[in-house]
């Protein structure tokens, strides 16, 4: 991440407050690194409810669909201590036809520095069909009176370094098994390749 991509504090409307509880932390003193992952997922959980956008468990029941995860990115700037109050911030950085991208910024409580970065990766998925399916119209609508979002696209390989065929989501690394999706079906779980699962994103 460059330093013209890297978020502040100002790039985000909404914030989830916590404090670090001690079942959060490691034999460092430190926020143990896989509860970052689980203040990403409430904070977003809280964003949805803010935007507003009623998002419940089974997804859209009505239409069949729900989110799958199919990529998430932490990266760990300063240690998160004990008791510390924190501040997630939340935004969309892309919506695709069917993927959502949400962008994440860990925050002390009231301060500007930078304490951890994320990014999380939504795709809507046909239940039925194991297909990815179009984002429902009221969470782009919620989304777009929100904020300002890049639209269009496949949201996983689109990146500032697209035009030098570089990067994890390159054509060639798509190629690769670095990025997979993970389909559970009735009777088995499905792996399908990266390249299928990106590119029913649309372009």
């Amino acid at each position: 991440m460059g330093e013209a991509d890297t978020p502040k504090r100002a790039d985000f409307w909404y914030f989830w407050p916590t404090r670090v509880r001690y079942a959060e932390i490691d034999g460092q003193g430190v926020v143990f690194n896989a509860h970052y992952l689980t203040y990403f997922d409430t904070a977003i959980t809280d964003y949805m409810r803010a935007l507003p956008y009623k998002y419940g468990i089974g997804g859209d029941k009505a239409a069949g669909t729900d989110f799958h995860l199919v990529k998430s990115t932490v990266e760990y700037k300063a240690p998160i201590r004990f008791d510390q109050e924190i501040e997630v911030g939340v935004r969309t950085g892309k919506l695709g036809r069917t993927s959502i991208v949400f962008t994440l910024a860990i925050f002390p409580k009231g301060g500007d520095d930078l304490l951890s970065t994320g990014e999380i990766i939504w795709v809507n998925t046909d239940l039925k069909a194991h297909k990815a399916a179009p984002l429902p119209e009221t969470l782009v609508a919620a989304v777009k009176k929100r904020e300002a979002v890049r639209a269009g696209g496949a949201a996983c390989t689109h990146f500032p370094n697209r035009k030098s065929g570089l990067g994890p989501f390159s054509p060639a690394a798509r190629e690769r098994e670095e990025v997979r999706t993970f389909f559970l079906s009735p009777t088995k779980w499905e792996r399908r390749g990266p390249a299928a699962a990106l590119a029913a994103d649309g372009k």
